[in-house]
Parts: structure tokens; C-alpha cells; sequence
């Protein structure tokens, strides 16, 4: 079977969207800032794009036009396209941090830039359980959008911020112009939602070596 067409790269719909994003050398937050967090309801999860269509009565490999993604206790991992653009299950670390907005923190040991990432995650549907099944997220950007364009094309980056990688990636100087990137991110996704919902609980036949 052709698994051509399954994943909508989830390293776009993640997070590598082509505009530059707010990352740490270090981790911000830790497990004292994950107490009383709500619980994402462990199982296989879809980033809703157009054209997603991912079944619970249906296997994993017909899921056509998703990011895929397995949510677990204390990480996610993600179906992605690795260098030789075959499909592989790739864990990242997380923590989610009680602060508003919620803030999702990953960590991807594999990646070369050894850098962690920032997500703000909005529950927008629970389970009978409280667990959250549905939710709304958004970047963590570096540049200021309600600033004019330079000369260069490029826009000033927001205060607090400083470039890590220029054009890919920069730092937050303290926890609070963190958290002010994360509201303008907020802010910017409402005209643009990016969602995700919980499908099923994952069976042993998902796992099976993905290929081409």
C-alpha cells in the first residue's frame, strides 16, 4: 500500500510554516508549571487542514490529507517525512505549562538544533472524562506583523525577542516577551484557526512500517 497522500507534512502543519519562530536553548518551563494542566486525551490525533479525512472506523494508512499525530502522557510523536522522505513515527518531548495561554513546550531530541518549540494550545471540547479531545493552536512568531516592512522586506522582531538563527529562528530575553508572542499568536490565528481533535486510540496495525 502507497502511503503517498497520507500526511499533509506535519512538519508543516506543526510548525515550520515559513515564518520565523520563537525557540529556547533551554527549556522556559518545567514539571511545577504543568501542575493542574488539563489532560490531552491520549490516543491518535489529526490537525484538521481541508481535504483531511481521518475516520475512526477507517485504518490509520486511509487517513488521507492529515498530520498525524500520537499524543501519550509526556509526549507526541509524529508521522513525518524523514530525509529520504519516508514516513517515520518521531517522539518530541512535551510539556503543557498553566499559563495564559496555555503553552505547549516540545523538545526534539533528533534535531539538530537541539532547540525547543512553543505551541499556545486553546481547548475548545472535552470528554465525559475532562480530557481535552479538541483544541486550537497557534505559533509563536518573531516578527511584529502590525510593523511596516524594511527595506529588506523584513519586519522589526517583537520587543524581547532577539535572532537565534536570522529568518528562522529567535530567543525571548525573559519568560514575559515569551508569553507576549504567544498572545499575538493568539490574536493572529482567530481570522486563521489551526486545529486539532482526537480521533481513536491507536491499534497495533498503525505502526506498521510506513513506506512509499
Amino acid at each position: 500500500m502507497r502511503w503517498l497522500g497520507v500526511v499533509v507534512a506535519a512538519t508543516v502543519a506543526m510548525g515550520l510554516g515559513g515564518c520565523a519562530e520563537v525557540v529556547s536553548d533551554t527549556p522556559w518551563f518545567g514539571p511545577q508549571d504543568a501542575r493542574g494542566a488539563p489532560v490531552l486525551k491520549p490516543g491518535l490525533w489529526v490537525v484538521s487542514v481541508e481535504g483531511c479525512r481521518a475516520r475512526a472506523d477507517r485504518s490509520l494508512r486511509r487517513w488521507k490529507g492529515c498530520g498525524i499525530v500520537l499524543v501519550r502522557s509526556h509526549d507526541h510523536v509524529v508521522l513525518e517525512p524523514d530525509k529520504d522522505a519516508r514516513l517515520v513515527w518521531r517522539q518530541r518531548e512535551t510539556l503543557l505549562a498553566v499559563r495564559d495561554p496555555l503553552i505547549l513546550q516540545s523538545f526534539d531530541r533528533e534535531k539538530a538544533s537541539g532547540a525547543y518549540a512553543y505551541r499556545t494550545v486553546t481547548p475548545t471540547a472535552l470528554d465525559a472524562a475532562g480530557q481535552v479531545v479538541a483544541l486550537r493552536f497557534s505559533f509563536l512568531f518573531c516578527e511584529d506583523f502590525d510593523a511596516p516592512q524594511g527595506a529588506d522586506e523584513r519586519r522589526p522582531l517583537k520587543p524581547g525577542l532577539s535572532w537565534k538563527s536570522e529568518g528562522v529562528t529567535c530567543v525571548a530575553d525573559s519568560e514575559a516577551a515569551l508569553m507576549a508572542a504567544a498572545a499575538v499568536g493568539v490574536r493572529e490565528d482567530k481570522e486563521h484557526p489551526r486545529e486539532m481533535r482526537w480521533v481513536r486510540e491507536p491499534r497495533p496495525d498503525d505502526f506498521a512500517k510506513a513506506r512509499r
